[in-house]
C-alpha cells in the first residue's frame, strides 16, 4: 500500500518545517528502530515503558517500529513512539479489548466491562498505526520548551508513518483530564473521543479516563497541508 508521490511530498514538506521549527528551538532528532535500545535510553532517562512498548507483548523489527527522538544539547528528551498493525477481520475495538486482555492476563480475567463500547473504535479496520508519548524527561520540561517540541515531534511522527506505512488510521490513548487540557491537539489528534474504556477494576496504572485520539489519513494530509501553509503565511508576514 502506497500513498503516491503527491501525498508523499505533503508530509515530506511539513515534516521538513517541524524539523526547521525544532532547529530554531536548539533541538533536533532522530529516528530510532532498535526497540531494545529505546528501552534502555526511555529507562535510563527515568521513566517505566507502558506495556504497550515492551517486547514482552509485542514483536518490533525495524519495519514495523519506530521512535522519534528528540535531542537538547545532544541528550534525549522527548521519545514518541509509533506501531503499525492490521486489524485483519477485526474492528480496531475488538483489537485493542484482546490487547488489554492479553496485557493483563495475569492481574485479573474480567477486567474490562464490555457492556460499553467506544463506538468510534468499531469503525476502524485496516491499517493502523499506533503512536504515545513514552516520555518527555523532567528536566526538559522546565525549560518552557516541552510542549512546543512534543507538538512538532508529535506531528512529524505521524507524517513520517504516513509516509513510510500509508495506514488508514492513526490512533493512541491519553489521560482524558490531560487531552480536555490540549493534550490531543499536541499529538496531532484530529479527532477525540473520551471514556474509551470501562474498568471493571483497573489494572494496575490504569484509570477510568482513557481518551480515544484518532486521525484518518486524509486528516493526516490535512494537517501537513496546514503546517506548510501556515509556515507560507508566517513567511508573507515578515
Amino acid at each position: 500500500m502506497t500513498i503516491g508521490p503527491l501525498k508523499t511530498d505533503v508530509f515530506a514538506r511539513a515534516r521538513d518545517i517541524l524539523a526547521r521549527k525544532l532547529h530554531e528551538m536548539d533541538l533536533e532528532y532522530r529516528v530510532d528502530v532498535d526497540f531494545r535500545d529505546i528501552v534502555q535510553s526511555i529507562e535510563k532517562a527515568g521513566k517505566h515503558v507502558t506495556e504497550h512498548f515492551q517486547f514482552d507483548h509485542f514483536e518490533f523489527n525495524r519495519e514495523n517500529g519506530f521512535c522519534l527522538t528528540l535531542l537538547h544539547e545532544g541528550k534525549p528528551v522527548v521519545f514518541y513512539c509509533s506501531q503499525v498493525f492490521e486489524t485483519g477481520d477485526m474492528s480496531f475495538l475488538e483489537h485493542h479489548r484482546n490487547k488489554l486482555t492479553r496485557l493483563y492476563r495475569s492481574v485479573g480475567q474480567d477486567l474490562l466491562d464490555e457492556t460499553w463500547s467506544c463506538r468510534p473504535m468499531q469503525e476502524i479496520r485496516g491499517r493502523v498505526c499506533y503512536s504515545g508519548e513514552a516520555l518527555t524527561a523532567e528536566e526538559f520540561r522546565s525549560t518552557g520548551k516541552s510542549r512546543r517540541a512534543l507538538a512538532h515531534g508529535a506531528q512529524m511522527a505521524l507524517f513520517l508513518s504516513m509516509m513510510s506505512w500509508a495506514p488508514d488510521w492513526s490512533v493512541g490513548l491519553a489521560r482524558d483530564k490531560h487531552v480536555r487540557l490540549g493534550l490531543g491537539y499536541i499529538y496531532g489528534a484530529c479527532r477525540q473521543y473520551p471514556l474509551a474504556t470501562i474498568w471493571h477494576d483497573p489494572a494496575p496504572g490504569r484509570q477510568q479516563d482513557d481518551a480515544f485520539l484518532v486521525s484518518s489519513r486524509e486528516d493526516a494530509l490535512y494537517l501537513a497541508e496546514c503546517v506548510s501553509r501556515a509556515s507560507r503565511l508566517l513567511e508573507a508576514s515578515d
